[in-house]
Formats: C-alpha cells, structure tokens, sequence
C-alpha cells in the first residue's frame, strides 16, 4: 500500500512537470486540497491521460506520506515522514529538485488508522506562504524559502482514525475545520 501511495505521488508530481508549454507549472496554482476553489476540477489544465518515465520532465525520489501535492508560484509542497519526523517539503516544479525540508517540532504522533498517516492533511499554498497541519502537533506557517513565520499548538482532536482535515486560506485567515 504504501509503495503504491509513493507511486501515485510520484505521478502527481509528474504530471504537474509534464506539460508541452515549457514552463507551465509555473502559471499552475493548485494551491490547497482539491485544487482552487475546492471543486477537484482545472479547467486551464490537461494532464496526461498515460503517464511514461521516458517522457517525464524529470523524477525525484520522495519518502512517504498522504498528502496531496499543491501547487504555487513554481513550487510543489507535499508533507511526510523523513527520519521518524513529519516534515514538508518545497519541489522546484521546473526542475524536481528539492528546495527545502522542515521537520515539525518532535511530537508522539497521534494514532491513525493502518491505510491513513499523521501526515495525511494536504497543506495550502498562498503567493508567500505555506500552511501546514499535522494533528500530532498544529498548525505551521512557512515561507516559500522555508523559514518558519508561525507556529500554532492545536490539542488533539479526539478521532479513531486519525486527523486529515486540510486547511484553507480566505483572505487572511487560515481556516481548519476540526
């Protein structure tokens, strides 16, 4: 199960890399889970129907997780697991090549269920900033160059699956529902 999550990532991340505009990641704002408006739906977009190694634009290794890549301004940000920490990650989207990881404060991590992560929440992307959730610990705010801004404690939420609620920006609020 979870090679076949690291393969459908994996995918993901190519298919946001494999367009015949050069450079069109860039012009892609997939910013938060299910993509703008929260409809799962890109209208300005086409992604491949078959995905092919000789054909991508580049591949990266990636360690596992459940959440879903989004994309802003270039850059690809997913969450995981490195080293026994949840930590997010920063993909250039021109070239794969990993800007930056930052792991969460060290926390035990809450219980989820065997098909589901503590990092299963997709974070959300604004033209700045990064916004985070990891129900072992709350809510992170990054910038773009992977510098902490803020941090949130958030307690627990009761759950005997695990969290994966994603946040949302509006404005300037971060909106979690819990």
């Amino acid at each position: 199960m979870m090679m076949k999550l690291f393969v459908v990532r994996t995918s993901l991340l190519l298919a946001f890399s494999c367009c015949s505009v050069a450079h069109a990641a860039d012009s892609i704002s997939w910013n938060r889970f299910r993509g703008p408006n929260g409809s799962g739906v890109a209208n300005s977009f086409e992604p491949p129907v078959k995905f092919a190694a000789e054909g991508a634009a580049w591949k990266t290794a990636i360690f596992r997780g459940h959440s879903s890549p989004v994309v802003s301004a270039g850059w690809i940000f997913f969450t995981g697991f490195e080293n026994r920490r949840l930590t997010t990650v920063a993909i250039d989207s021109r070239s794969g090549d990993v800007l930056w990881k930052q792991p969460a404060p060290r926390v035990q991590f809450e219980r989820t269920h065997a098909t589901s992560s503590p990092a299963a929440p997709t974070p959300c992307a604004d033209a700045e900033n990064v916004y985070v959730y990891f129900g072992s610990f709350g809510l992170l705010c990054y910038g773009h160059d992977g510098d902490e801004k803020w941090k949130k404690r958030i307690p627990l939420p009761k759950s005997m699956y695990g969290t994966s609620s994603s946040p949302i920006v509006h404005g300037d609020l971060v909106i979690l529902v819990l």
